[in-house]
Formats: structure tokens, C-alpha cells, sequence
């Protein structure tokens, strides 16, 4: 078994995968798809990362962060526009398109990125950020 982990959403159809696990609903008419649940995904950064920086109390005032974001992958840019968020794939200077790299930099201190909530209570040195206002549903 080959286990390849990615948030990019590989083609079933073409054989470039025998079984997903996504987290957003497939677009390709044939597949066969089971919703199996929802996780719900919030911002978060290091503690030690907003005692150099303020915590944002609005979603304008993370312009002000570095922020920790996706690269090719459309269904988070989707994701995004569906919210109302107002941010593009270039506002995200890191974007790796996993969630592994991800944590790594939340961990490191780099910025304000999105994880998943259930991860983030398990991480006493993570913060949340702006709770109230960005929870993304993902289905799964």
C-alpha cells in the first residue's frame, strides 16, 4: 500500500489514486462518495508569536500577520470566497498545500495559519485567533 499524503485532490478517474479521503465534496460526477463527517478548522498561531505581535481583533487586521496558507490548492481558495473571507493565495507568504508543513510553521512561530480544532486543543503553546468570526465546516 502506498499512502500519499496531500491536501490536493488527485484525479480518481485517472487513476492517480484508488481511495481519497477529502475534505471538501468531490466534483466528478462518477464517483462513488460517503460523507463520513464534518471538522471544523479555525486560525490559530504560537503564543510566542503574539508576544512580538498584537492579536488581531478583526479579519482586516490579519494584513497586518504573516499569514500561513494554501498554494494550488482550489478548494480552500473556494472554501475562502464562500465565507467572505477576503483573502487571495498571495497574501499567504507560506503555502505549503498540506496541513503537515502547516502545523510545523504554526509551531515555529511564523505566523497565523488554519488547523484543525480538535489538533489545535492538543497544542497547549497555540492560540486561537478570531474564533467568533472564522470557523471553516469541512466536510469530510
Amino acid at each position: 500500500m502506498e499512502l500519499a499524503l496531500s491536501n490536493r485532490n488527485e484525479d480518481l478517474l485517472r487513476s492517480h489514486a484508488d481511495i481519497a479521503v477529502r475534505m471538501v465534496r468531490p466534483t466528478q460526477g462518477t464517483l462513488a462518495a460517503k460523507r463520513i463527517g464534518w471538522i471544523d478548522v479555525g486560525l490559530y498561531c504560537h503564543r510566542r508569536y503574539l508576544k512580538a505581535h498584537a492579536i488581531p481583533q478583526r479579519l482586516e487586521d490579519l494584513r497586518q500577520h504573516v499569514l500561513i496558507g494554501y498554494d494550488r490548492d482550489q478548494a480552500h481558495a473556494q472554501l475562502l470566497e464562500r465565507m467572505g473571507v477576503p483573502f487571495t493565495r498571495d497574501m499567504f507568504p507560506f503555502r505549503p498545500d498540506s496541513e503537515l508543513p502547516q502545523f510545523a510553521a504554526l509551531s515555529a512561530r511564523y505566523g497565523i495559519g488554519a488547523n484543525q480544532l480538535g489538533i489545535a486543543r492538543r497544542d497547549k503553546n497555540l492560540v486561537s485567533v478570531l474564533h467568533s468570526e472564522v470557523i471553516f465546516p469541512m466536510e469530510v
